[in-house]
């Protein structure tokens, strides 16, 4: 029996529920800034979401690779939870804990169902 994108992302959205049942849920604050106009030299409104989303740390092997460095780790997203910004490297600013990180990379599954997150140490 093959798996469906809307199987994919029932099984995504009950692992993160026990997740948030096993108090493993992080809340991540993603901003997109708005954009300056210079015209009326004012910044647009900007566009904030707060997600839940679960942290892993990368693997020895993992930083083997020149991209992920000492204190690197991941945040998984659901793609559903996400309704006015899509978490990228360009303009959008995450937020944890009070404190500002830096997305390195943020690619999104086949099934449209979890986003992976590289976030880079501080």
């Amino acid at each position: 029996m093959a798996l469906s994108k809307t199987k994919f992302q029932s099984v995504a959205a009950k692992l993160f529920q026990k997740a948030s049942d096993g108090d493993l849920i992080i809340s991540c604050v993603f901003e997109l800034l708005g954009d300056y106009d210079p015209v009326l030299e004012t910044n647009a409104a900007s566009i904030t979401e707060t997600i839940d989303c679960i942290r892993e740390e990368y693997s020895e092997m993992s930083r083997n690779n020149d991209n992920i460095q000492r204190g690197d780790y991941k945040l998984l997203a659901q793609y559903v939870d996400f309704t006015k910004l899509d978490p990228r490297t360009d303009g959008v600013k995450l937020t944890i804990n009070d404190k500002v990180t830096t997305i390195a990379h943020a690619e999104l599954d086949a099934a449209d169902a979890v986003y992976t997150i590289h976030v880079k140490a501080g």
